[in-house]
């Protein structure tokens, strides 16, 4: 499914707090599951974030925030990014509540 980065507006860029992506709501009914409470993102680098499914998540705030997404953005060179251009990623679904970041072009 392809998600964009999301920033709080006031992301730290030393630890990556205030990062994520967003999930457009129709890929997030098909691919979450309300009955779980977080997920798992493995990052490019390999390694693996659990992050939580807020509430939220469910209404109107399909972001999936975590700072070591955020540190990892930063690491990478996807973050910080120009005023309404943030990076298009592509997060594939695998087993058991896991998904994978691929870099797009």
């Amino acid at each position: 499914m392809k998600v964009v980065g999301w920033d709080n507006g006031s992301p730290n860029n030393r630890t990556g707090e205030g990062y994520g992506i967003r999930i457009v709501p129709k890929d997030r009914d098909r691919y979450f599951q309300r009955t779980k409470s977080s997920v798992h993102i493995e990052l490019g680098n390999g390694d693996l974030v659990k992050v939580k499914l807020s509430d939220s998540f469910w209404r109107d705030c399909v972001e999936l925030r975590s700072a070591k997404i955020g540190k990892w953005m930063l690491n990478v060179g996807l973050a910080p990014w120009a005023i309404n251009s943030p990076p298009n990623l592509r997060l594939e679904p695998g087993a058991k509540r896991k998904f994978k970041f691929r870099l797009t072009s």
